[in-house]
């Protein structure tokens, strides 16, 4: 895929495939979601879609990497809260070893101290 070729169309105050990239990463986007994003979009053109002005196809550069990162976000946070679960539920299970259930009241362990001496 050339994708100086398809952006021939939309070349419009010197907009470039360098530039677009640059400006998605300056926008905040990771470069390997901006990649996806790269991907995505000039597939979409490579198969016939088309866009009114080069400012639209940057929208949907920037519109598809946002989606992207949102889908990795969403990812991530699952993941972080499996793991918090499942340290929580060991934790949780190392603590009653270390604690038995059920103590006797410290006046009850000295009385019964007591009388046996």
């Amino acid at each position: 895929m050339d994708y100086e070729k398809l952006l021939e169309p939309y070349v419009e105050n010197g907009r470039t495939v360098v530039g677009q990239a640059s400006w998605l990463l300056k926008k905040g986007i990771p470069k390997a979601t901006v990649d996806q994003a790269m991907l995505y979009v000039y597939d979409e053109l490579d198969r016939g879609k088309t866009y009114a002005t080069g400012h639209e196809l940057d929208r949907a550069l920037f519109d598809k990497g946002m989606e992207l990162l949102k889908e990795d976000v969403v990812i991530s946070l699952k993941q972080l809260q499996d793991f918090h679960q499942k340290m929580r539920d060991k934790w949780g299970e190392d603590l009653s070893k270390l604690i038995p259930v059920k103590k006797t009241a410290l006046w009850k362990r000295i009385i019964t101290l007591g009388i046996k001496s």
